[in-house]
């Protein structure tokens, strides 16, 4: 059974559209791999926003309130979702691969030293195993990739998952972690 972890991103204190799309997204991988899917929060007073993850089936929410995550700081944030990561054993972290996204998820991937698929846009699952599309040379080609570490990062590109509406009751948990201060 797999833990699969969702990054999600805010503007200005609220949430991005893109998340509802990899709330969907990481509900059909969790359905696809026997997991569950939970969504986490980075921010300062950002336990109300948990709502809106169960508007896509996340019954989930973990929430990290800091002042250090107040304004944006890759490094804050990355220390914040390497240690939620642990904490919960993740084995799937998914994020949009937005400009934000991408860049995070690298410096996820380096702190946990774990694989990342980039840009995918679709996953199928074969014999417990989990395979990524995503294209390349220009969108000329689609290659499927397998992580083979654990966790597994991924980044979906935007507009790639449909938001599909399935509403569940959201459980809200608040995670502690020591933070660095932004540098």
């Amino acid at each position: 059974m797999s833990n699969i972890l969702i990054i999600t991103e805010l503007s200005e204190g609220q949430l991005k559209a893109v998340n509802n799309e990899m709330f969907t997204a990481a509900q059909k991988l969790a359905n696809a791999t026997g997991g569950t899917a939970t969504a986490l929060f980075l921010g300062e007073k950002v336990a109300g926003l948990a709502e809106t993850a169960g508007k896509y089936g996340i019954s989930k929410a973990l929430v990290i309130e800091d002042p250090k995550l107040a304004k944006f700081s890759p490094d804050v944030y990355a220390k914040a979702i390497a240690e939620a990561s642990r904490q919960t054993n993740a084995s799937t972290i998914v994020m949009a691969a937005t400009f934000t996204g991408k860049d995070l998820m690298a410096r996820v991937a380096m702190l946990l030293d774990a694989g990342l698929a980039q840009d995918c846009v679709n996953f199928r699952e074969e014999g417990g195993q989990v395979y990524f599309t995503r294209p390349m040379y220009a969108g000329k080609i689609f290659a499927e990739v397998r992580v083979t570490t654990n966790p597994v990062l991924v980044t979906f590109r935007p507009k790639s998952f449909k938001p599909e509406e399935n509403i569940a009751t959201v459980n809200v948990e608040k995670l502690a972690v020591d933070l660095p201060d932004p540098l």
